[in-house]
């Protein structure tokens, strides 16, 4: 009985709102509050029960800046707290300003919140079709994946991380739909801040130890640097300069 006194509590504000002569008023602020609420649940996702937290909502980058945007108007609209509370346009102009955008995003904003004040299963279209959604749009995921990636240390690998999104309990926990490929996984790690790089080698390794490099090192290298050391000027530890060493023999 209480759902129905509610729902037919906001029937009546939506046919006070939208009366004949009334479709350039601005909506009430019950109804703005509660499509308030409604974004709010679309942006979390659905409740995951007894664990806590939000689902991951499966809402496209498009879709989803539109309702932070229409969010924000009406927020602005209805919080008594607001310096444009109850002001329908200078709110959605308040919100435009806040997405770094202008007079056109404003009026917008006031189109979509209308239309989804009107009815809240009514979400923004995304004109550019069906986007391919990266998984690390998942929190949850992200944090997964992280977790298992300190586990591995420095033996990180894209096809390790192909194979970690390929487990049945990862697939199940998030409803992952598809494989990735190497470049993809390579992507992700990047976006995660992960560089590839080759593996160091040792002292000695990378062939300074060849026969011809000994040979040049102990029959020319070594002998020049000692007759050079010969003229020149030594300091002690302390940095004070030492006198010069003199062979034996006559000096002149």
């Amino acid at each position: 009985n209480r759902a129905k006194k509610k729902s037919d509590h906001e029937n009546n504000l939506k046919e006070e709102c939208y009366a004949d002569g009334k479709l350039r008023e601005a909506p009430t602020i019950l109804l703005a509050q509660a499509a308030v609420i409604d974004l709010l649940a679309h942006l979390k996702g659905e409740p995951r029960g007894k664990s806590g937290g939000y689902k991951h909502a499966h809402i496209d980058f498009f879709t989803r800046e539109k309702l932070k945007g229409m969010r924000s108007f009406l927020k602005l609209y209805t919080d008594p707290g607001s310096k444009t509370y109850g002001q329908w346009r200078a709110s959605s102009l308040q919100a435009a300003i806040t997405l770094g955008r202008g007079t056109y995003c404003a009026r917008q904003l006031r189109i979509l919140a209308r239309a989804y004040i009107w009815d809240h299963k009514l979400l923004p279209n995304n004109p550019y079709g069906q986007w391919t959604t990266c998984m690390l749009a998942d929190e949850d995921l992200v944090n997964e994946i992280n977790l298992y990636l300190q586990e591995l240390g420095n033996k990180i690998t894209a096809e390790k991380l192909i194979q970690y999104l390929a487990r049945p309990d990862v697939i199940e926990r998030h409803s992952i739909d598809k494989m990735i490929s190497v470049r993809t996984a390579r992507r992700y790690l990047n976006t995660l801040n992960y560089r590839f790089a080759l593996a160091k080698k040792g002292q000695y390794k990378d062939g300074h130890e060849r026969p011809d490099v000994v040979r040049d090192r102990d029959k020319r290298f070594i002998p020049k640097m000692q007759s050079l050391l010969l003229c020149a000027q030594m300091f002690d530890k302390d940095g004070y300069p030492l006198p010069p060493l003199l062979l034996k023999g006559n000096l002149w």
